[in-house]
């Protein structure tokens, strides 16, 4: 007589906290609004090479004395460059908007 196969059994993955990706989005177009309103364009570029800079250094660190301090820092910084580079994104594209608001307004 055969045997019986066994049943396997399989694990249930642990639950993991997710984060809501619509309100972490608005939470950035929020900031990034906010800088954009603050700001020049000329101001944002510089931001944005003060912010990849900041995440270089942050990375360094993080890979040179790995740490939840280290971490800390480098999320912190990713944050900055993220919601910078959207900033400089909606300012050019405002700017864009208007100034081709502007021409149409001119005329030929």
């Amino acid at each position: 007589m055969a045997r019986r196969r066994q049943q396997q059994y399989r694990r249930r993955p642990a639950p993991t906290a997710r984060v809501d990706d619509g309100l972490a989005d608005s939470a950035m177009n929020a900031a990034a609004g906010r800088l954009a309103a603050a700001h020049t364009l000329e101001e944002l570029r510089i931001l944005v090479t003060r912010s990849r800079e900041a995440n270089d250094w942050a990375d360094q660190q993080a890979q040179h004395d790995p740490g939840p301090e280290a971490l800390r820092r480098f999320r912190a910084a990713a944050q900055s460059l993220a919601e910078a580079e959207r900033a400089l994104a909606l300012a050019l594209t405002r700017g864009a908007s208007e100034g081709e608001s502007e021409r149409l307004a001119s005329g030929p």
